[in-house]
């Protein structure tokens, strides 16, 4: 399942970097992929406390297509870790390199997944803690 995850995480930050450059046209098609690997119930709680449900997240994207279309913009994951909780329930941590406009950003994520074999990479993501690195 390790690979599994490492990929959902990648697949998912390339989606963002794509959405928010604009890379991807702003279609229904390339949008669903956040429906099909955020359980409903999914939450993140960001490095200034807010908590998104799924929903919202859903929301802030669908608003923010080409946000950073006029500026260097990337995302890079780097040190991804894993251990089982069970078979079925991982945990991970990794930290999330970004540059925007210049300026750099990394976050220390925690996340865990669930098995779910008809999600694109066989995993789905059920909850995610982000925090800031100096």
């Amino acid at each position: 399942m390790k690979e599994k995850c490492y990929q959902e995480i990648c697949n998912l930050h390339k989606l963002f970097e794509d959405w928010f450059i604009g890379r991807v046209e702003e279609t229904p098609e390339n949008f669903a992929y956040l429906s099909q690997v955020l359980v409903p119930s999914f939450e993140i709680v960001f490095p200034d406390g807010r908590i998104f449900s799924r929903e919202m997240i859903i929301d802030f994207m669908q608003k923010t297509h080409g946000r950073y279309a006029n500026m260097p913009f990337k995302i890079e994951i780097k040190n991804y870790r894993e251990r089982a909780l069970s078979s079925d329930f991982h945990l991970t941590t990794y930290e999330e390199w970004q540059v925007k406009d210049g300026k750099n950003e990394v976050k220390l994520s925690t996340a865990i997944f669930q098995k779910k074999d008809s999600a694109p990479c066989g995993v789905v993501w059920l909850h995610v803690h982000e925090l800031y690195l100096p």
